[in-house]
């Protein structure tokens, strides 16, 4: 037991500073053990002053505490229900570990994964998803993999629910008949604005965000309002069928909602003539792009012109799987 003002584990770990091969018990949603492994520290991103680091997410899931001379804890977790299929299950986190997860040790990271890069990406491409500071429930993927291999019908019932749950949810909170909304054609001027030159989102968006300032308060929310209707006539069954490499298969027990909605983002980032396309023919939806960065066009822009936090309920729900005429 530690005595009062004793300094622990994990406490001395994060004063010490984080290093390559640092294991971390984690405690799962069913009050089971996991581990993740940090694989490399001092990252660096022009949107952050912090340090970042690529931490992995181990395969080991226990009712009892891990020591740091189990197996498992050399491995990292790939992907079988998750996206994406096939991949370890890898993110890039920053700040230090919550002090209610235990530091085990360290064990070195393998002459593979010391060879990664702290680059952003969807882990295929060479890089790996951006989390933000290190959460209290880090290595949660743990859970849904083990369950998906050794509980899979109860646990696929389970994301059934939840997702039927979800699509009720979203038909209470909306009634799917927009507001009020801008015009098409100054809509559409608006995001002829995006600067594909520039290699971050924020410069991307940038000059359409200015013009959106100029406009009125009540404009800017009815900007949003048609951008949230777009996207909701986008979020069809065929459309989803047609992403790319992680479209929606029927066959397939799991499709990522925001994957889909990023998708339908980057049709209405690449102008009318793609969206009015795809509206119109689902197969030529743009394959393998997503643009998150769009979702955040307005409340840019208000906070830009006010100062403050964008604060706004649209009539529709852009989220996956709100359309529910679409998904029959």
């Amino acid at each position: 037991m530690k005595s009062e003002g004793e300094i622990g584990p994990a406490t001395i770990s994060n004063l010490l500073g984080m290093k390559e091969g640092d294991i971390y018990q984690t405690i799962l949603s069913d009050g089971r053990f996991g581990a993740v492994k940090v694989l490399k520290t001092g990252g660096k991103f022009d949107f952050s002053p912090k340090d970042f680091h690529l931490i992995g997410v181990t395969p080991f899931v226990s009712v009892k505490p891990h020591t740091i001379d189990n197996p498992f804890l050399k491995e990292i977790l790939i992907r079988e229900f998750s996206f994406p299929k096939g991949y370890k299950v890898i993110n890039i986190y920053c700040g230090t570990f919550p002090k209610e997860l235990k530091y085990l040790g360290n064990i070195p990271v393998s002459e593979e994964l010391s060879k990664l890069k702290i680059e952003i990406g969807d882990g295929t491409n060479g890089g790996f998803p951006s989390c933000g500071e290190i959460p209290l429930d880090i290595g949660y993927e743990a859970l849904i993999e083990w369950r998906y291999k050794y509980d899979r019908e109860a646990f696929l019932r389970a994301v059934e629910i939840s997702r039927q749950e979800h699509s009720e949810l979203m038909k209470r909170l909306h009634s799917n008949k927009p507001k009020k909304m801008l015009d098409d054609e100054r809509f559409w001027k608006i995001i002829s604005l995006l600067n594909w030159v520039q290699d971050n989102d924020e410069k991307v968006l940038e000059p359409a965000v200015n013009e959106l300032s100029k406009l009125t308060i009540v404009e800017i929310k009815n900007f949003e309002e048609t951008l949230a209707f777009k996207l909701f006539q986008l979020d069809t069954k065929e459309h989803a069928k047609h992403i790319g490499d992680y479209a929606y298969d029927e066959k397939e027990n799991y499709f990522s909602d925001d994957t889909f909605l990023y998708a339908r983002c980057a049709v209405i980032a690449n102008g009318r003539f793609f969206y009015e396309r795809a509206i119109n023919q689902p197969p030529e939806m743009i394959k393998n792009i997503e643009f998150e960065a769009l979702l955040s066009l307005a409340s840019d822009a208000y906070k830009l012109k006010t100062g403050k936090e964008f604060e706004y309920n649209t009539g529709v729900s852009y989220e996956t799987y709100s359309n529910s005429e679409g998904w029959k």
